[in-house]
Order: C-alpha cells, then sequence, then structure tokens
C-alpha cells in the first residue's frame, strides 16, 4: 500500500516534538523504539541442524532460555554500522501494529523539506511505502550453541508431532560480519535484534526522482517469521524466557501463516489472534514434552512464565481456549482443521 501525495510550495500540518511523544508514549508497552531521535519502549513477544532424538544437553547449555534481555533505543546509522543485516529492506505489512504509525509520521511537511532537499520536482505527486529492515545483535557463542542444539531437537519433535510438513529449515549463529540481506530459508539465531523502519517515496512521474529516508527503530527482544511469499521466508529467533516455545511455534508459522494469508486476501480482515492462538497452543504441549524428554532444568515455569507474559497481549487473547480445544482433542486434529479454515479452528475453540 502506498500513499499518494502532491507537494505543494505552502507547508502546513507540521509535526510538534510534543505531539511525537504523545504518540511514543502510548506505545511504550510494546523493545526501545527510536522514531525520528525520540526514544521510548517496546515490548514484543519472545520465541528459539537438526540433530540426534533423544539427545540431552549438557549442563549449562540452558542459558539462552534464562538470559536477560535488555533492550535499548539506538539511531539508525549506529544499528548499521554496529549489527549484521539479517533482511534487506521489506515492505511493511499492512496489517502490521507499526503500519499506520510509521507512514502517519512521514507527513507533507517532512516530504516538501526532504524533496526540497535533493531538488527534485516540488509539484509533483509522491508515492510513500513504509519498510522494515532488521539488524541482529549476535548471541554469545557458547550461550548459541546450546540454542542451536535445541532447536534442531525442537525441529525433529515438531515433525514427528504433526504430519503433512515439508520444509527445511537451516539454523545459523548469527555472527558479527555475517550479511544475510539476501538469505532465504534460515532460522536465524541472535540475542536481540533491531529492526530500522523507513519510508521509500517515489515520484510518480518521474521514478528517477526517489529517495530513503529513516523514520526510526524497534529493539525487538524475541522472535520472529518474515513470510517473502508463498515459498520463501526468514526466521528470526531470539534468546530469552519464550526461546523454547520458539523452536516449535516459529516453524510453525512456515505453514500457518499460508492459510492466514490466504484468509486475509479472501475477507479483507487480520486474524493473526487465530494463527497464534493455534501455533503457540500446540507449541505448548510439545515444549511440554520436550521439557520432560531432556530434563530442562526449571523447563516448565519457563514456558509458563513466557505463555503468561503473551497473555498480557491482544493477539495471544484466544490462546487459552486454543490450548483448551488440542488439550481436549489433539494436536494433529487442531493443524488439520486451522489449515483447512482458520475460521472454522476459531469457531471450534469458542464451541469448547
Amino acid at each position: 500500500m502506498s500513499r499518494k501525495r502532491k507537494i505543494r510550495e505552502k507547508r502546513t500540518g507540521d509535526v510538534s516534538r510534543r505531539s511525537f511523544l504523545k504518540w511514543a508514549l502510548a506505545t511504550s508497552t510494546l523493545g526501545a523504539l527510536s522514531i525520528l531521535g525520540l526514544a521510548y519502549s517496546r515490548q514484543c513477544t519472545q520465541y528459539p541442524q537438526p540433530g540426534a532424538e533423544n539427545r540431552v544437553l549438557q549442563t549449562g547449555s540452558w542459558d539462552f532460555a534464562t538470559l536477560p534481555i535488555r533492550v535499548k533505543a539506538m539511531k539508525a546509522e549506529d544499528i548499521r554500522m554496529l549489527y549484521p543485516p539479517l533482511t534487506g529492506p521489506y515492505r511493511m505489512s499492512v496489517y502490521s501494529p507499526d503500519f499506520k504509525s510509521i507512514e502517519n509520521r512521514f507527513t507533507d511537511t517532512i516530504l516538501a523539506r526532504e524533496v526540497g532537499k535533493r531538488g527534485f520536482d516540488m509539484g509533483a505527486h509522491y508515492d510513500a511505502y513504509p519498510y522494515i529492515q532488521g539488524f541482529g545483535v549476535p548471541l554469545d557463542t557458547k550461550v548459541a550453541e546450546g540454542y542451536l542444539k535445541y532447536a534442531g531437537i525442537a525441529y525433529e519433535h515438531l515433525h514427528q508431532r504433526i504430519k503433512g510438513l515439508n520444509e527445511t529449515v537451516n539454523f545459523k549463529i548469527v555472527r558479527p560480519s555475517d550479511n544475510f540481506k539476501s538469505s532465504r530459508g534460515n532460522g536465524l539465531i541472535v540475542e536481540t535484534w533491531h529492526d530500522v523502519f523507513s519510508i521509500k517515496a517515489v515520484n510518480s512521474e518521474n521514478p528517477v526522482q526517489e529517495f530513503w529516508l529513516d523514520m526510526g527503530t524497534s529493539h525487538e527482544n524475541g522472535s520472529t517469521l518474515i513470510p517473502w511469499d508463498e515459498y520463501s521466508w526468514t526466521m528470526i529467533l531470539g534468546a530469552g524466557i519464550s526461546s523454547l516455545d520458539a523452536a516449535v511455534s516459529e516453524p510453525l508459522h512456515i505453514y500457518t501463516s499460508v492459510a492466514l494469508r490466504k484468509y486475509e486476501s479472501e475477507t479483507g480482515l487480520s486474524q493473526i489472534e487465530i494463527e497464534e492462538a493455534f501455533v503457540h497452543g500446540a507449541a505448548y504441549f510439545m515444549v511440554l514434552e520436550l521439557i520432560g524428554k531432556l530434563h530442562i532444568p526449571d523447563g516448565k515455569a519457563i514456558l509458563d512464565q513466557a505463555h503468561a507474559k503473551m497473555s498480557k497481549y491482544a493477539e495471544y487473547s484466544l490462546l487459552p481456549k486454543a490450548k483448551a480445544w488440542i488439550g481436549r482433542n489433539n494436536i494433529q486434529k487442531g493443524f488439520d482443521l486451522y489449515m483447512e479454515s482458520p475460521r472454522r479452528f476459531h469457531e471450534a475453540i469458542m464451541k469448547g
């Protein structure tokens, strides 16, 4: 989605520092975020090569799941200088919670200023697109090796418990010298990562006149799956209490996100709550099995703490109902129903 604008010589609608600060404070419950030089906090959900089936990790290898995570706001130029890219710049989804906020920050006043600085056509129409690029904060090597080993074991377990999964994830520890701008199909293990938000503006009448403008940054202390299309994706896996869940939930998102995108294209509605309900509901029971198999110290307490944290956010509002329904039925039945129709899965868990 883009926003077409025409530059006018008269500049109006300037945004004051106070209005930026008000917007920052309103979103402070959601990693550290910096918008046009202002910083505030934003809390995201956390989540974590195939290996031998019944292997138990060495003492100390579980540090990735209990690592204290600290987030701080940083400027875009500092992030690019310090950290390796996990993705190239990609278009922000219209369903992203940041989409409207970032787009609205790019006021006509800012556009006119940037066009004038570059000597571009002031009377032209400009299409403006919000973009994101991820940069990883590398995890301590020994801690990351434990994470990598667990991710492989958990990935195998996921494929044993749910039939019909055929994707391969290449789990990789992110090093300071890495560059994953053009890579696909990787599960990138980091401590945390930074998102850099930008606007790409193009003169629709003279496309040679285009420019990029940084609009802020967000320090994310979790994990995510970025689907490029139906067949390719990038997975970012952060450390912390939800990493036990991540090695199951993020690979599962590879499949469920396809069903969700189809549902959204057919209905024009975002139903991320339904996908998160199934994915983390199913992951909960599979991780409990892994905790018993691998003798993970305090594993259930860590998992329950992560799920309690999720309950504070709207996108996980259906998770308790999904866990109850899956517990009464089974994981495979839930997967088959969700993939057939997210709407029918929603109806089933609401009926109980």
